[in-house]
């Protein structure tokens, strides 16, 4: 009897905001090792790039997932633009291979479960990961700023689009 298994691999996504980013681990599509929120006030960049170093060590993932920033549509100030092309180049040296989506993709593959507005799309990752449900941002007024929380399932959906597009195929 030959018995087939299918190498999980590990994906490292994230996703910046502000005052730092939210990434999340996996090792297959249903298995979320860690995820967070890192911080750097000052020296934004600098430290940011020391932290993915670490969780890239830490880790040992066998891809980084980021937002696609080459996209005409995408809505990235500069900095942040330079620091996601900052954290691919990083990614090379450790010889790690990166993927980027863009804000379309991962709304496109979300619409096939009915999930159009953030919000449902954290709903619906909550249904599939409940370890996260703690970490679920509150629901946004339009008058309210968006919660740091939600840069971690930001990098969630961008993870579950590479499983979807990618791992799936």
């Amino acid at each position: 009897m030959n018995a087939r298994t299918t190498p999980t691999q590990r994906v490292f996504a994230l996703d910046p905001y502000s005052r730092g980013f939210g990434f999340v681990v996996f090792e297959g599509p249903e298995h979320l090792i860690d995820w967070g929120l890192k911080e750097a006030r000052r020296e934004k960049d600098t430290r940011c790039l020391r932290h993915v170093a670490r969780l890239i060590e830490t880790y040992h993932p066998d891809v980084l997932v980021i937002e696609a920033t080459q996209d005409p549509q995408c809505r990235r100030c500069l900095r942040v633009r330079a620091l996601l092309h900052a954290m691919s180049q990083l990614a090379a040296k450790k010889k790690l291979k990166t993927r980027s989506f863009s804000r379309q993709a991962v709304q496109a593959t979300f619409s096939e479960v009915s999930a159009v507005t953030k919000y449902e799309m954290v709903n619906t990752i909550v249904a599939r990961l409940p370890e996260l449900i703690p970490w679920r941002p509150p629901f946004r007024k339009p008058w309210m700023s968006e919660s740091s929380r939600a840069s971690i399932f930001d990098a969630a959906a961008l993870a579950l689009t590479y499983f979807y597009f990618v791992v799936r195929k």
